[in-house]
């Protein structure tokens, strides 16, 4: 007797054995049956469904239960004990899991209790929790208002416009301000750098652009950049200071936004690195 070997991928293997079990036919009976068909007939003689167990599981196979958890706990336990009953114990667990244990109990009570709703209010069902799912992936994906995305956008912008803009945030919301300020960049900030990162920033600066920079400035941040240049440097950069004479805060804050945007770039790189007080008070 001949033998032939075939391979089928993962997914019709699966409906295969559900077929299978639910009709008891063992699936060599199945190919034989379908190869002598096909053989006396010289065509395909039928066509093999599957019929589904629930058309809900299906439905919500691929729906990550954390959003599917989220509808179902504004359904109605009815509703909840339908969905779980149509997915695989697995993910059943996870969702039953999320409810407080006083439904958990509800819902068993009503899926032991056998029965069940009509082809139409099933197909209802469904319908409506994918149209819940839809909305809450879709709220899900549009959720780009946070803090993270602000200071991304805020230290893009001019540092004109960034110095005109912090004390209306300060004034409007002081919270918003608090953590905007912890994670942007700004001229004063210089402060927080070691010695060894602005010594690393000096290397990268034109002399021109730094007098400017530090024309009015506080005397802090004057003194951090002073105390790591040589004192021949310092002078030098104290009379070009005092040559620049009066110019407009216009060109002082460009000159502001260049050193700023040099700072970023060599923190991005890991050549500089930025601590602000209590950011690494948990170490020691």
């Amino acid at each position: 007797m001949a033998k032939i070997e075939f391979e089928i991928d993962d997914e019709i293997a699966g409906k295969l054995g559900e077929f299978t079990s639910s009709t008891g036919i063992p699936v060599e009976a199945l190919c034989s049956l379908f190869v002598r068909k096909v053989a006396s007939e010289q065509r395909i003689p039928f066509e093999v469904s599957v019929k589904r167990k629930s058309f809900l599981g299906e439905s919500f196979r691929n729906t990550d239960p954390a959003v599917l958890s989220r509808v179902l706990q504004s359904s109605g336990d009815s509703v909840c004990a339908s969905v779980l009953s149509s997915l695989d114990s697995g993910k059943a667990a996870i969702l039953m899991e999320s409810f407080p244990v006083e439904r958990q109990a509800n819902i068993f009570s009503i899926m032991s209790m056998g029965g069940g709703f009509s082809k139409s209010v099933m197909e209802a069902i469904e319908k409506s929790v994918l149209s819940e799912v839809v909305d809450e992936q879709n709220k899900e994906s549009s959720s780009l208002f946070d803090i993270e995305t602000s200071a991304r956008i805020f230290s893009a912008m001019n540092y004109n416009s960034c110095e005109k803009v912090l004390p209306l945030i300060q004034k409007l919301s002081p919270e918003t301000f608090s953590e905007l300020d912890k994670r942007i960049f700004r001229f004063e900030d210089i402060v927080l750098l070691d010695d060894r990162s602005i010594q690393k920033m000096l290397r990268e600066l034109d002399s021109v652009e730094l007098a400017k920079a530090l024309k009015g400035a506080d005397s802090e941040v004057c003194d951090k950049i002073y105390r790591n240049m040589s004192k021949r440097a310092a002078t030098m950069l104290e009379e070009e200071i005092e040559y620049l004479g009066h110019i407009g805060i216009g060109k002082i804050n460009e000159a502001k936004q260049k050193i700023v945007s040099v700072i970023r770039r060599l923190e991005e790189s890991g050549e500089v690195v930025i601590v602000r007080p209590g950011e690494y008070e948990d170490f020691i």
